[in-house]
């Protein structure tokens, strides 16, 4: 119980992904467990009761002298556990009842694996689509029946459900090759673009479909490695920069090469990855370029970023401190804020969100830069998304 107060204190709300996912389990199998002992409600709006929120009141207790965080979150964690408990008991009763039918099945037959009769994968997999019912708690009430499940079987309705689904998140999927040891040998790249628009470096690596060559030519679409750069490389929900890197002849004479930067990531921690197509020339490692960026680009991603951080203000202004970042799209042209809430908005909140984003826009306040320790930053107000990594320095 511990664990789940601590967090649903941190911002992961119960979900069917990632770890909203593991978030779930636990609750759902302490809802289970306390079930079977007899525990029922202890006074919150449903008939049956919630008994999570008297649970997580001690715990609470027990930790705010500890950490004031979870004791200032105290209501949204409860509302959240009591909301949780109740949504899984609707189903529980059909879930449960559906599994005893499919357990008196499998005990009417010789079973497929071993000497005990065996629940299906198929069985096993729509319990868990359907109701919600976590592989753990259908094992545990099998094996008190004598039933062994088909965890093979599972897998393969689980991998089947992966191929057919949009992955959640998008990972940096480098090719294969010896793109790893090159970008291994090389050192971190220096990121100055706070500071300017505009570098001069040096290529330290170049990269074909994944693989390390030493020159390349017009029309080739490659992945560039500098030992420094202004180009922002793709994280914390903003795109990566834009631009050109143009390489000159001795001495700053006639250009020889223009490539064309559509997108940066990061590998390896710290090495960007310069993506994009030779437009012109030809280009070679130790070779010094000139990096410019896309300043009108730039300014959008800028724009669109302080947005989401007026958005995510005004949200917790209208409704509360129980709404947490879940992601976000900080794009050129547009944005997109993702956010736990355990309803929909109403068009009132719609509008006064709206409203008051509007009008802290209007105001052109100023914008002070200051970086601090991460701690001191939090200390100070600073929101910190959970799951996403800061550097000491924010």
């Amino acid at each position: 119980m511990r664990a789940v107060v601590y967090l649903i204190s941190d911002g992961v709300i119960p979900s069917n992904i990632g770890r909203g996912y593991v978030v779930r389990r636990l609750i759902r199998r302490v809802v289970r467990t306390g079930r079977l002992i007899g525990m029922r409600g202890d006074g919150h709006e449903n008939s049956e009761g919630a008994f999570l929120p008297s649970l997580a009141e001690t715990v609470i207790s027990l930790s705010s002298e500890i950490d004031p965080d979870v004791e200032s979150r105290r209501k949204s964690i409860l509302g959240e556990l009591q909301r949780e408990e109740l949504r899984f008991v609707q189903t529980l009763g059909r879930g449960e009842k559906l599994l005893d039918e499919l357990l008196d099945e499998a005990l009417g037959s010789a079973g497929d694996i071993g000497d005990k009769p065996c629940l299906s994968g198929k069985d096993v997999f729509l319990l868990y689509d359907t109701y919600g019912f976590p592989i753990e708690i259908t094992a545990e009430i099998a094996s008190e029946r004598g039933v062994t499940i088909d965890m093979k079987g599972f897998d393969i309705e689980m991998e089947n459900q992966r191929k057919q689904s949009q992955a959640a998140h998008n990972v940096i999927k480098l090719s294969v090759g010896n793109e790893t040891e090159i970008i291994k040998s090389i050192p971190d790249t220096e990121f100055l673009g706070y500071e300017s628009l505009f570098a001069t470096a040096v290529v330290k690596g170049i990269l074909i479909n994944g693989n390390p060559v030493e020159n390349v030519s017009e029309g080739t679409d490659v992945e560039i490695l500098l030992d420094r750069t202004p180009f922002y490389a793709e994280s914390g929900g903003q795109v990566g920069d834009n631009g050109f890197l143009y390489v000159y002849g001795e001495e700053g004479g006639k250009q020889n090469a223009v490539i064309e930067i559509k997108d940066v990531q990061k590998s390896l921690g710290n090495i960007f990855v310069h993506k994009g197509t030779i437009k012109q020339g030809s280009v070679e490692v130790g070779k010094k370029i000139d990096a410019a960026v896309d300043g009108k680009l730039r300014q959008g991603a800028k724009a669109h970023h302080t947005a989401t951080h007026l958005l995510q203000s005004a949200l917790k202004s209208v409704i509360g401190s129980e709404t947490s970042q879940a992601g976000s799209l900080v794009a050129f042209d547009r944005l997109r804020f993702d956010f736990s809430f355990h309803r929909p908005l109403t068009e009132k909140e719609l509008l006064e969100i709206e409203s008051l984003v509007n009008q802290w826009i209007s105001d052109a306040t100023h914008l002070e830069t200051n970086v601090m320790a991460l701690q001191d930053a939090k200390n100070a107000g600073a929101t910190a998304m959970f799951g996403e990594k800061y550097g000491e320095q924010v």
